[in-house]
């Protein structure tokens, strides 16, 4: 596995950790570019490049304390339910109480396993099938507002992910009703390029299948 720990980086940097309960072990930074989210925290999230560190300022912390504290935790919730490898509050800003008493799973990287439900113990494919199909049970891992596509992702046990993209689109019928549609991905370890991983539902049977059998 490619990146760098967070709890190495913190380390190193001597950051302090403003959410105790989570564990920063495991959480991994994969690319180096880091980025400041004046933009994002105005409330404008097309573009927005979530995988890299996120670097709170003084320039951002000043304008999100002229805000009014609706909207304010308005703008952090949605920031925070981002893909985001880690957040860095610097020059001795500290992140005000609203997002320490968030949910860690909001707080946390969105691949942490908390915030999603338990994995089940599944005994046939029809119970495979019903657990693929809880997808909106599971936390949103990205969304696309331009494309009205939203991603949930439900983390493995084996360290893979499966990933469902749903989208609306119009039945091309005299009705003109709107519809879902979903595409199915199947994430492995080291995987590069995410349209690489699409897949389908007796694939992922498959592989539930054989997870079951590595336990």
């Amino acid at each position: 596995m490619s990146g760098v720990g967070v709890a190495k980086v913190a380390q190193i940097l001597d950051l302090c950790n403003f959410i105790p309960q989570m564990e920063l072990k495991g959480h991994r930074i994969m690319i180096r570019d880091v980025n400041r989210p004046a933009l994002q925290l105005s409330g404008y999230f097309e573009h927005f490049e979530q995988s890299r560190v996120q670097i709170i300022g003084t320039v951002e912390y000043t304008y999100l304390q002229q805000l009014d504290e609706k909207k304010k935790e308005a703008i952090y919730r949605e920031f925070m339910a981002y893909d985001i490898p880690c957040v860095i509050f610097c020059r001795d800003l500290k992140p005000e109480e609203m997002v320490e008493d968030q949910p860690v799973e909001i707080v946390a990287e969105q691949s942490d396993r908390q915030g999603q439900p338990d994995f089940p113990d599944m005994k046939n494919m029809q119970e495979r099938e019903d657990f693929v199909n809880t997808y909106k049970d599971w936390k949103i891992w990205c969304r696309n507002d331009l494309t009205e596509e939203v991603f949930y992702r439900y983390d493995l046990p084996d360290g893979a992910a499966i990933v469902i993209k749903v989208f609306p689109y119009i039945i091309p019928c005299w009705s003109k009703k709107e519809a879902e549609g979903r595409r199915l991905y199947l994430l492995k370890p080291g995987y590069k390029h995410f349209a690489d991983c699409e897949s389908n539902m007796t694939s992922l049977k498959e592989y539930l299948k054989d997870l079951k059998k590595k336990k």
